[in-house]
């Protein structure tokens, strides 16, 4: 992510006063250089004023009808251009404008240097902004513009949690929470008639992920410019209530003792009895001053659970040695880790690589299900290459960057194959030789496939009604 989407907290209020005659004066200076991807055909974006309105000067449920233009100058043509913008309030009472462009310009560096009056409740307030760097990134089509006070939910027996945001565009982009590389996908979001976006997140979703106090962001996936922040969606926290297990746990082997710098080892351990999860990461201290950056994730019902750590650009072939015992008990809302010291002494051998990352944060969609269509496109991030789905088999036809990768899976691909859980994984190559790395580090795709088996039972049971029928 090179750009934000949207201005969040990077403006200074130097001076913000309501005067006894009824006047109220905000003053807004930015100091820094503004950088905003915009949708060429719809062109939104907001400016936060860090000014909190703690008289309540301003009401949250009509602020936005103080409409009112302000003008942006281009750099290099010197025109100017109308910006049409409103004030917002959040829970918090922290004021923002919320801004759009309705006409064509030729620049994409602009500076903002303006003064508007306009009459609140009767009362009149002065608007100033100076704003000396502010370069747009336009993107072709449209982006999504969705903003939303922080929401607070305490987790019962509900089995959906019903999230709403207002909206000045939506085009059915995913949407995600996401905190610490753990990824929830919003679903059935729909706009209402007014300028709502209602979503939920599924409760079997959410405890994959959850820890017993979280605070959300919310994301989309853009084709062209990958994972990108909302940050006028303020804070999603979600709190459980429930009581915890202790897992208690060993380390077995290294699942990968080769690896890419820029990459993740993981380790499996002793337990297979629990739930599918990923939780949030921790700091493992090891041996001559070294640490490492891990996370427990377990991927389906059947597999152990697994402990994957971030192992960084270290070049050196290392032998991990004595893990010191730990106790985990922040990690995820279900469960406390529990390892006794264990000597460990494997070796990491290190391969270098051309890219800096070579790691998966988050796949969507997890699931692939071609009895209902006959083609995917998924979405990865980071982009590596060389992806695939099936150990040793083909790589998948893919575009994009190194920011986001989206990979086309036909339902030939997985000919002669099972339904079940497949991994991510990718070729390297070390020397001349091609090594395949699984991606344990995030989860991998569920298929769902009409194998031969099914083709055959359902062929059978054909083959028998109209023997019947025939007698």
């Amino acid at each position: 992510m090179k750009y934000i989407f949207i201005l969040l907290g990077i403006f200074a209020l130097l001076n913000c006063k309501v005067e006894d005659s009824g006047e109220i004066n905000i003053e807004i200076v930015s100091e820094t250089d503004i950088h905003v991807y915009i949708g060429k055909q719809e062109i939104k974006f907001g400016i936060s004023a860090n000014f909190k309105d703690e008289n309540d000067f301003f009401n949250s449920e009509d602020i936005e009808e103080t409409l009112f233009n302000v003008d942006i100058k281009g750099k290099k043509s010197g025109s100017t251009y109308p910006l049409v913008c409103r004030l917002w309030k959040d829970e918090d009472k922290e004021l923002s404008l919320l801004c759009n462009i309705s006409t064509q310009f030729n620049d994409n560096e602009f500076s903002i240097d303006a003064h508007t009056k306009f009459e609140y409740n009767s009362k009149n307030v002065t608007l100033s902004i100076n704003v000396p760097n502010l370069e747009f990134h336009p993107v072709e089509g449209k982006l999504p513009f969705l903003y939303s006070s922080k929401r607070n939910i305490a987790i019962t027996d509900q089995k959906t949690v019903p999230l709403e945001f207002k909206c000045d565009s939506y085009n059915e982009e995913p949407l995600f929470i996401s905190k610490d590389n753990t990824f929830v996908h919003l679903e059935n979001c729909h706009k209402e008639e007014s300028n709502l976006l209602k979503c939920e997140i599924p409760r079997d979703n959410l405890d994959i992920i959850a820890n017993k106090e979280n605070s959300y962001d919310v994301y989309y996936i853009h084709e062209k410019i990958g994972y990108q922040y909302l940050p006028f969606v303020k804070a999603i926290n979600i709190n459980y209530q429930n009581n915890k297990e202790d897992i208690n746990f060993k380390l077995v082997k290294l699942t990968n003792n080769k690896v890419e710098i820029g990459s993740y080892i993981t380790f499996e351990t002793n337990v297979k009895n629990m739930d599918k999860i990923k939780t949030t990461s921790f700091n493992l201290p090891l041996q001559d001053n070294k640490q490492l950056d891990c996370h427990f994730i377990k991927h389906d019902i059947s597999t152990p659970l697994l402990m994957s750590c971030y192992y960084g650009y270290n070049l050196d072939n290392y032998t991990i040695g004595v893990i010191e015992g730990f106790n985990q008990s922040n990690l995820h809302h279900k469960y406390n880790f529990v390892h006794e010291e264990q000597d460990f002494s494997e070796t990491i051998h290190t391969i270098e690589s051309e890219f800096a990352q070579y790691y998966i944060k988050n796949v969507y969609p997890e699931t692939l299900d071609f009895k209902k269509k006959d083609s995917y496109e998924i979405f990865i991030s980071p982009g590596l290459n060389n992806i695939a789905l099936i150990e040793n088999g083909k790589d998948l036809e893919c575009r994009g960057g190194e920011d986001l990768k989206i990979c086309t899976v036909p339902k030939s691909y997985f000919k002669d194959k099972n339904n079940g859980y497949y991994y991510l994984q990718h070729k390297g190559k070390e020397g001349d030789n091609t090594i395949n790395f699984i991606n344990y580090e995030t989860f991998g795709v569920n298929v769902n496939v009409e194998n031969l088996g099914e083709i055959s039972k359902y062929s059978l049971g054909l083959f028998a009604l109209i023997f019947l029928l025939v007698l």
